[in-house]
């Protein structure tokens, strides 16, 4: 009698448990995410976004100076394919941690990957690898919010330039 109790005990908490959280971590590069990929394991997708996602037009200031400097950024040709990935991807997924070079450039692609996909930003962290070492990806959990401190980046030098010149 004690061992069918305890079969019912187990079955009722195996019943009650939560799914397990989807985790998505978005790197720049593919050799990155490779080896990111084999120290967090299977519980964590593991993708590319291949660099800058978007850009300012290039035929065009692509700032609108009467609107507050307001940015108008275009998808970048090439990188349709992977949006389309990413997108899906995390749309999917529980949680996404946006993993860019601890750079002002990784900070601008970290935030646009943010803003195209359509983030949470209760649901996204940005990871900074300095090294990409077992110790240093196992420490997944120390991570920050996403910023948008870096939105001037990519459009504070073209300014200038379409002004003077």
């Amino acid at each position: 009698m004690k061992q069918l109790i305890l079969y019912l005990v187990v079955d009722l908490k195996l019943d009650k448990m939560e799914k397990v959280m989807s985790k998505l971590v978005i790197l720049e590069s593919p050799g990155k995410a490779k080896t990111v990929k084999k120290y967090l394991g299977a519980d964590y997708d593991v993708v590319a976004c291949m660099g800058h996602i978007r850009d300012l037009p290039k035929s065009q200031m692509g700032v609108d100076i009467e609107k507050n400097f307001e940015p108008k950024y275009m998808e970048m040709r090439d990188k349709k394919e992977i949006i389309k990935t990413l997108r899906s991807k995390a749309a999917n997924a529980d949680f996404v941690y946006l993993a860019g070079d601890p750079d002002r450039e990784g900070e601008a692609i970290a935030w646009h990957l943010a803003d195209v996909l359509g983030l949470d930003i209760n649901n996204t962290k940005r990871l900074e690898f300095h090294e990409i070492t077992k110790k240093t990806v196992l420490q997944i959990h120390r991570h920050k919010n996403i910023t948008t401190s870096s939105k001037g980046e990519m459009y504070h030098e073209k300014v200038p330039r379409w002004r003077c010149g």
